[in-house]
Order: structure tokens, then C-alpha cells, then sequence
């Protein structure tokens, strides 16, 4: 792990020029150990399209955004663009909670 984003993110600043200083995590699946990966590597801030709103809130390893695919119905993607699909995480939360209790008895973050 360490590795492949320490040598991904060498790879991209020879390149490009250019420091990288974020991260996109791949489909949005990250855990701490990632995090701490990234942090030794040098990135400043990850992106993931898996947290709440909540868990993401003044984490700059967590910073939230939304999943669009291009399919969704119109009244889909206005809702995701205007943030009133953040409603919906009201509706998300005790499947989180129940996740997050999950992960962290099986000894996951």
C-alpha cells in the first residue's frame, strides 16, 4: 500500500510538474490505514463518494462527494448538484451507525 501511493503520487508530480497534494479514493473505499498512508506519502486532503456528511465534517481525509454516473434521472442529478441529496442522510444514518458498530467489532475502521 505504502508503495503504490507513494510511487502513483511520484509518478504524477514528475509528469505533471506539479505537486499532488489530494487523493481520490478508488469507488470511495478507504480505512484508517490508507489514511495513514496517505498522510506519510505527503497528501494533504482525500476525496471519498462512501461518508456521511457527518464523518466527513473538518477531515481533510474524508472530504465528501457525491456520485454521479450519468444515468441518473434529471430530477436525480438537480437534487445531488443542489445538495438536497443530503436529505437523504438522514434516512442513511442508522444503517451507518449499525455499519460503523459492525466494522469496528470485527476490528475494522
Amino acid at each position: 500500500l505504502d508503495r503504490e501511493i507513494k510511487e502513483s503520487k511520484r509518478i504524477l508530480e514528475e509528469r505533471l510538474g506539479d505537486p499532488i497534494d489530494g487523493f481520490s479514493y478508488p469507488f470511495g473505499l478507504f480505512n484508517n490505514q490508507v489514511i495513514a498512508a496517505l498522510r506519510n506519502a505527503g497528501y494533504k486532503w482525500a476525496v471519498t463518494t462512501s461518508d456521511s456528511i457527518w464523518e466527513g465534517l473538518h477531515n481533510p481525509y474524508r472530504m465528501r462527494r457525491i456520485s454521479i454516473s450519468g444515468l441518473e434521472p434529471e430530477w436525480l442529478l438537480r437534487a445531488k448538484l443542489t445538495g438536497l441529496y443530503d436529505i437523504k442522510a438522514f434516512w442513511d444514518l442508522p444503517k451507518l451507525v449499525a455499519e460503523k458498530i459492525r466494522l469496528t467489532l470485527m476490528g475494522h475502521s
